[in-house]
């Protein structure tokens, strides 16, 4: 079981009509980049069939000398950007459905460069511990939502 829980910047732009973002980083144990791209392109598909969401690989900035794209791509990020910040369970709910039943996944989840990352846990766990760190965030004495 392992759980962690950190802030830290990311510096990720999106739309200004969003009023939360999220960003997923998926991983499996022994995945290489490859795999966790699969993984991503996965979740964010399941992403994608929810109303209010927008789902986007996330910009892992400048890419390497000698790449054909103009920016790097962070393999097994996401960006999910909603207007909302009500669709957050439905994102969430998403993630832990798509996670479900299958050994060595990881997701850490941020929100304003506040993470949670959670493996190795039950359902019935895992859906304890989100709830509460929602529940924190949204209490909390750093938080914008109590002014």
């Amino acid at each position: 079981m392992w759980c962690t829980a950190h802030g830290e910047s990311l510096g990720v732009t999106v739309a200004h009509t969003a009023a939360l973002r999220l960003v997923l980083h998926v991983g499996e144990e022994g995945a290489d980049d490859e795999r966790r791209a699969e993984l991503a392109e996965s979740l964010g598909r399941e992403l994608r069939e929810l109303d209010g969401a927008e789902v986007s690989p996330l910009d892992g900035g400048e890419a390497p000398e000698g790449a054909k794209s103009g920016g790097a791509v962070a393999l097994g990020a996401l960006l999910v950007a909603m207007a909302q910040p009500e669709l957050v369970s439905a994102v969430l709910a998403a993630v832990e459905a798509w996670a479900a039943g299958r050994t060595g996944r990881s997701v850490r989840i941020e929100i304003d460069g506040d993470s949670i990352e959670v493996t190795g846990l039950s359902a019935k766990d895992r859906r304890r511990l989100i709830d509460s760190w929602l529940e924190h965030r949204s209490t909390g004495p750093d938080s914008e939502r109590d002014t």
